[in-house]
């Protein structure tokens, strides 16, 4: 009775393996063209945030659950909202910095220069 379960533990294993070699290390947000750099983040380590685990749809809304992941720009074209849809830079501060902020041990993830670099 128990070789029965083997098979579908298996599948299991090799599933979330797939799924793990899919996940890219690091992401760097695509279409910043207000001039300002944007630092690469682990997406392994943000993948892995309570507020994300098992929850893809918090950055990656508007699609699909076995969709491929559109880049940010498939939707937000413009910095400033336009047609409804909002801005990638409203868009990047409300969902990013707002997290950062709550972050009450973490200093450093409030200042700007974490994502954009030093000028």
């Amino acid at each position: 009775m128990k070789i029965r379960f083997l098979p579908i533990f298996m599948a299991m294993i090799l599933g979330a393996a797939l799924v793990a070699a899919q996940e890219p290390a690091t992401v760097k947000i695509d279409s910043n063209n207000s001039g300002k750099s944007v630092a690469a983040f682990s997406h392994a380590k943000h993948s892995q945030l309570p507020e994300f685990k098992n929850n893809c749809a918090g950055c990656h809304h508007n699609q699909k659950k076995d969709e491929k992941p559109k880049k940010c720009s498939a939707c937000h074209t413009s910095v400033e909202t336009k047609d409804g849809v909002i801005g990638f830079k409203e868009a990047f501060h409300k969902n990013c910095l707002g997290c950062h902020q709550k972050q009450k041990d973490k200093a450093d993830l409030k200042k700007c220069t974490t994502c954009h670099g030093k000028s």
